[in-house]
């Protein structure tokens, strides 16, 4: 910092800044293109393939046996009216949940 020798009996001095080289480094820290590939269906899917044995003993023993309800491990085989017993992989609607989609179609619209 360098300060003008007039400068100090006057008032408040005054500084010289010199002119600093900036290389901004953050770049590598900003996405190029958002990715929008990874999504989760196929690790469910997978995790339900490999619990669903245990499920459906457990499933069998309290409810078939017990209370004589079916078993449906598809959505269209289920009968209106009738109780059943349904395994899967259940998708709950978060409406405070940032949304994939609707942040590509801001993107895309601005």
């Amino acid at each position: 910092m360098i300060v003008e020798e007039g400068e100090k009996k006057k008032g408040p001095a005054k500084i010289l800044r010199h002119d600093a080289r900036f290389e901004p480094l953050m770049k590598k820290f900003l996405y190029k293109q958002h990715e929008y590939s990874a999504q989760y269906a196929s690790l469910y899917y997978y995790r339900l393939k490999a619990l669903q044995p245990d499920l459906l003993k457990t499933v069998e023993q309290r409810w078939c046996v017990e209370e004589g309800l079916p078993i449906v491990d598809r959505i269209l085989q289920l009968g209106v009216g009738t109780k059943c017993v349904v395994t899967g992989t259940l998708f709950k609607e978060m409406p405070l949940r940032p949304n994939i989609l609707e942040s590509y179609a801001k993107e895309v619209r601005n």
